[in-house]
C-alpha cells in the first residue's frame, strides 16, 4: 500500500529537483530519478523527503492507457503472488486533494500534466485540472513538433506513438468536458498540424493520425486526407501491402461515416489482401490473407463472381498449409531454474521476447501423458482401484470416473491431475518470471498486440481488440482481465482456423436451419485440422482445460458465472490464458517472422 503524503509535507519539498533540466514528454523517464533521490534522502536522514519522491516516482511509472476513460493509469507490473504496482484508483481523496494543492508548482510540463490528469481522473469536480491536462498534452506535442523535447525512443516525432497517445488522452478529456468549447481550439489546431506532417511522412503515422482525426470529425481532415487513394496506389507499387491495407481501411471508414457508397473501396481492399497473399512464402499466411479478402467483401452487393474466384484461390492455398505448420508439434523444454530461463531472454528485443514466451512450456503429447498415467497406476494400483467422484466448490458431484487401470476416464482423470502439477511448475518457474522480465524491460502496450493480432491467422477479422486487450493484460499480470477477455474468444480463433482449412463450422438442423457448432463439437469433428496446425498436444490440452467433464471446464465456468475471482490467478487458469496467447503468436513463427517484426516495429515505432 502507498503511504499517504499530506499537502503540508508536499509544500516543504522541492518537487522538481530530481528531474531538473530533463526535457521529455515521457514521465517514465522520471521514475528512476525520483527513486534515486528518495534513496539519497533516506541516507541523508530526511525520510519525509524520501516519502514525497517515492510518491512522485509511483505517479511516473503507471502503465499509461490514454484511451481508457475510467482507469488510464494502470499497473506497470503484476507479480506472481497476485500483488501489483500502483494504479490510479489506489489514490484516495485525501491524497488527490494533496496533489491538487501542488499542481501549479510543477514547471516541468510532463510532470504537471500527469499530476493534473491523475487528479481530474479521480475527482471530476476539479475541472481546473482537466484544462491543465489538455493544455499540457497539447504543449508536449508542440514541443515534439519544434524539437525541444524528446519522446520514449529519444527522438522528436510529432506523429509517433508517443504523440498519438498524448493527443488521444487530450481528446478523451476534451470530449468529456465539452469538445466544442473554444478552449479546445489549440487541441484541434495541433491535430490538423500533426495530420499534415503524417501525410508528408506517408507511413503508418497516416493511419494513426487519420483515425484520430476521423473519430472526432475534425473538419480540416477532410481536405488533408483527400490524398489517401493516391497514397494507397503508391504503397501497392512498393509492395507495402500491410500499410496499404491499413490506409485503405481508413478510406472505407471515412466513406461510411460520410455515408458515401464504398463498394469500389471495398473491392480495392480485397485486391490488396490478394496481392499480399501472392507476396508471402507462407501457405498459412497466404490462406489467411485470402480469407481476409473474402471477409472484406461480406455485405457488399454485386461481388459474387469475385468472391467465387477468391474462394478457388483459397482452396488451392489450403492444400499446402498443413505440411508447412506441422513443425509446431515439437515442444520446447524449459529448465526449472528461473535464472537459466531468464538468461535466454537477455539480448532479445520486445517482439522476440514475446515470441519466446509463446514457445515456452508447450503442452506435451497425449500419448506420453497417458503412458505416464498408466505407468503410475501400475506402480500404485490402490490409487486407481476405486471409482472417483469429482466435486465442485459446493461439494456437489459433477462427474465420476470408473475404478481400475483399464478405464479410459480413470486414466484421463490421472492425466488431468498430473497436468495440474506440471502447470503449477510451468507458471511459477517459467511463465511468471518471463512476463515479469518482459514488463520490467519493455513497454508492451496495446498497440503491439493489436498489430500482432491483426496479422495472426488465429484472430478473426474484427476481433483484434478483444484478443489484444487480453494478451496485454496477461503480460502485465492482470490475469482476471486477461481470462475475461480471452476465454470467450478461444472458440472464435479455433473457428477461424477451421474456416481457413476449408471446413464448415456449422451443421444443418431440423427444418433446414444452419447452426454454428460449439467448441466441443469442433474438437471432435475438425480435430485433424487443428492438430495439424498446433500439434496434437495443444489440442489435447485445450480439451482437458476447457471441455472435458473431468477437467476444470474453464470456459463453461466463466460463461455461466461459476468462476470465483481467485480462480483467475490459479495455475490452471494462468496456463490456459498463456495457451491462448501462444495460439495467437505461434502461427507467425514462419519464414516471414523477420518481415512481420519489421512491419510491427515500423508501425508502432519500437
Amino acid at each position: 500500500m502507498m503511504t499517504p503524503v499530506s499537502s503540508e509535507l508536499l509544500a516543504t519539498v522541492d518537487l522538481e529537483e530530481p528531474i531538473s533540466g530533463i526535457l521529455t514528454v515521457e514521465c517514465d523517464t522520471f521514475e528512476s530519478k525520483f527513486r534515486d533521490a528518495a534513496k539519497k534522502a533516506d541516507e541523508d536522514g530526511i525520510p519525509e523527503r524520501g516519502l514525497v519522491y517515492r510518491l512522485l516516482g509511483a505517479i511516473c511509472c503507471f502503465h499509461f492507457k490514454p484511451e481508457n476513460r475510467v482507469e488510464p493509469f494502470s499497473n506497470r507490473i503484476g507479480y506472481s503472488d497476485g500483488s501489483r504496482t500502483l494504479v490510479g484508483s489506489d489514490f484516495n481523496k485525501e491524497q488527490i486533494d494533496a496533489l491538487h494543492s501542488v499542481v501549479s508548482r510543477f514547471q516541468n510540463v510532463a510532470m504537471r500534466t500527469r499530476v493534473a490528469d491523475l487528479v481530474w481522473t479521480r475527482d471530476k469536480s476539479k475541472s481546473d485540472c482537466a484544462e491543465i491536462a489538455i493544455d499540457g498534452y497539447v504543449t508536449m506535442v508542440r514541443s515534439l513538433i519544434d524539437g525541444t523535447a524528446t519522446d520514449c525512443v529519444g527522438g522528436s516525432d510529432p506523429t509517433g506513438v508517443a504523440a498519438h497517445d498524448l493527443l488521444t488522452r487530450a481528446i478523451v478529456i476534451a470530449r468529456t468536458t465539452g469538445w466544442n468549447k473554444t478552449e479546445n481550439d489549440p487541441l484541434r489546431s495541433v491535430l490538423a498540424e500533426t495530420l499534415t506532417l503524417a501525410i508528408q511522412k506517408a507511413d503508418m503515422a497516416v493511419v494513426r493520425m487519420g483515425q484520430l482525426t476521423t473519430d472526432v470529425r475534425l473538419e480540416p481532415a477532410n481536405e488533408i486526407l483527400k490524398i489517401l487513394p493516391e497514397l494507397v496506389e503508391s504503397l501497392i507499387e512498393k509492395a507495402d501491402f500491410y500499410l496499404a491495407e491499413s490506409v485503405q481501411k481508413l478510406v472505407i471508414r471515412r466513406q461510411k461515416i460520410e455515408k458515401i457508397e464504398s463498394r469500389e473501396a471495398v473491392l480495392k481492399l480485397a485486391s490488396i489482401y490478394e496481392a499480399k497473399s501472392e507476396q508471402t512464402g507462407s501457405a498459412m499466411l497466404k490462406a489467411s490473407a485470402l480469407q481476409d479478402a473474402l471477409d472484406s467483401l461480406q455485405n457488399t452487393q454485386g461481388v459474387r463472381e469475385e468472391r467465387q474466384r477468391l474462394h478457388e484461390k483459397l482452396k488451392d492455398a489450403q492444400l499446402h498449409m498443413f505440411e508447412e505448420m506441422g513443425h509446431f508439434e515439437h515442444s520446447i523444454d524449459i529448465s526449472n531454474e528461473v535464472e537459466r530461463l531468464l538468461a535466454g531472454y537477455k539480448g532479445l528485443d520486445l517482439l522476440d521476447s514475446l515470441m519466446r514466451l509463446a514457445k515456452t512450456e508447450r503442452p506435451k503429447s497425449s500419448a506420453s501423458l497417458i503412458e505416464h498415467a498408466r505407468d503410475e497406476a501400475q506402480k500404485f494400483p490402490l490409487s486407481s482401484l476405486f471409482a472417483t467422484s469429482v466435486l465442485d466448490s459446493k461439494g456437489r458431484t459433477v462427474a465420476r470416473t470408473g475404478g481400475g487401470t483399464d478405464q479410459h476416464d480413470g486414466l484421463r482423470f490421472k492425466v488431468i491431475g498430473h497436468e495440474k502439477i506440471r502447470m503449477g511448475l510451468a507458471v511459477g518457474a517459467a511463465i511468471n518470471p518471463a512476463r515479469q522480465w518482459i514488463t520490467e524491460n519493455f513497454v508492451a502496450d496495446l498497440s503491439v498486440f493489436h498489430e500482432l493480432c491483426h496479422i495472426s491467422p488465429f484472430v478473426p477479422s474484427g476481433m483484434e481488440i478483444a484478443f489484444a486487450r487480453g494478451m496485454e493484460a496477461f503480460i502485465y499480470g492482470d490475469d482476471y482481465l486477461a481470462g475475461a477477455a480471452l476465454f470467450p474468444v478461444l472458440e472464435a480463433g479455433m473457428r477461424a482456423l477451421v474456416a481457413s482449412a476449408g471446413r464448415s463450422d456449422t451443421k444443418i438442423s431440423v427444418g433446414g436451419i444452419e447452426e454454428t457448432i460449439g467448441l466441443g463439437a469442433m474438437l471432435a469433428e475438425h480435430r485433424d485440422v487443428l492438430e495439424e496446425v498446433f500439434g496434437e498436444g495443444a489440442i489435447f490440452c485445450i480439451e482437458n482445460l476447457f471441455v472435458h467433464e473431468l477437467g476444470p471446464k474453464i470456459r463453461h465456468g466463466y460463461c455461466h458465472g461459476l468462476t470465483r475471482d481467485s480462480q483467475f490467478y490459479s495455475d490452471e487458469y494462468v496456463y490456459a490464458i498463456k495457451l491462448i496467447y501462444s495460439l495467437v503468436l505461434l502461427p507467425l513463427q514462419s519464414s516471414s517472422w523477420a518481415d512481420i517484426k519489421a512491419h510491427v516495429q515500423s508501425n508502432i515505432g519500437i
